[in-house]
């Protein structure tokens, strides 16, 4: 059992090393990084979070106003 994990890692760090040393050595993704615009998923991601975050919030300040109010 040993000797397949290690044979197994051995084989994935031996991948990934070629897959590094290649893609340093021809620049192959270069023009696929560059091409993609995360300007519109950054802010669809601030916003899908704004909306987690916020929702909670603000139910959770309508609860603390209300104690707030029954207490007087």
């Amino acid at each position: 059992m040993f000797k397949r994990t290690s044979q197994a890692f051995l084989l994935v760090c031996a991948m990934l090393v070629s897959f590094v040393v290649s893609a340093f050595a021809t620049n192959v993704y270069d023009p696929i990084v560059t091409a993609v615009d995360a300007s519109g998923l950054s802010t669809a991601a601030v916003a899908i979070l704004a909306i987690i975050i916020l929702i909670p919030l603000a139910f959770a300040g309508y609860k603390v106003v209300k104690r707030a109010i029954s207490k007087v």
